[in-house]
């Protein structure tokens, strides 16, 4: 299995990791645990259309912060040769992850307001932490991107009732 090495936000390797990784802490130290990606995911499709082949000149990332399992298929790029992300690739796939992430936090955070705020909204924040395993981040941060995200859509729903008008 080939795998690559690169460095996006903390909290969102430790997402992945918790979310995708076999075996989330291996016995044996000097081998790290890989992210694989199943073939109907999202994030599969978005690293192979990522992959390139390594530049002569490109030197191998030295900070790293996530490892992850090269998609492989029949016919197609060979994860030998298609090894290598370029920066901007990274900046995408960690802008796409980050977006994933904060679809499913809303979802739990909406999942709880529909069903009458059995729990604070801190507390459903707490246990999406608690889930995955997230140290890089504040519960308080996550509760603070769900208001502004909150405030935008009913800011968009008024602009959208006084087009309508």
């Amino acid at each position: 299995m080939e795998t690559i090495k690169f460095k996006i936000r903390p909290y969102l390797a430790e997402y992945l990791m918790a979310k995708y990784a076999e075996d989330p802490a291996p016995d044996n130290e000097l081998e790290e645990s890989a992210a694989h990606f199943g073939r109907c995911e999202e994030l599969y499709c978005l690293l192979y259309d990522l992959l390139k082949m390594k530049p002569k000149n490109a030197s191998p990332p030295v900070e790293h912060n996530i490892v992850v399992a090269i998609p492989c298929k029949r016919n197609g790029k060979d994860p030998k040769i298609y090894n290598y992300i370029s920066t901007r690739g990274v900046k995408e796939f960690d802008s796409h992850v980050k977006l994933m992430f904060d679809m499913e936090l809303h979802h739990v955070i909406y999942k709880n307001i529909h069903q009458g705020r059995k729990k604070r909204n801190i507390d459903v924040v707490h246990e999406f932490i608690d889930r995955y395993n997230l140290k890089s981040i504040s519960a308080d941060g996550l509760l603070k991107n769900f208001n502004r995200h909150n405030r935008k859509v009913k800011e968009s729903y008024l602009t959208e009732a006084q087009v309508y008008k």
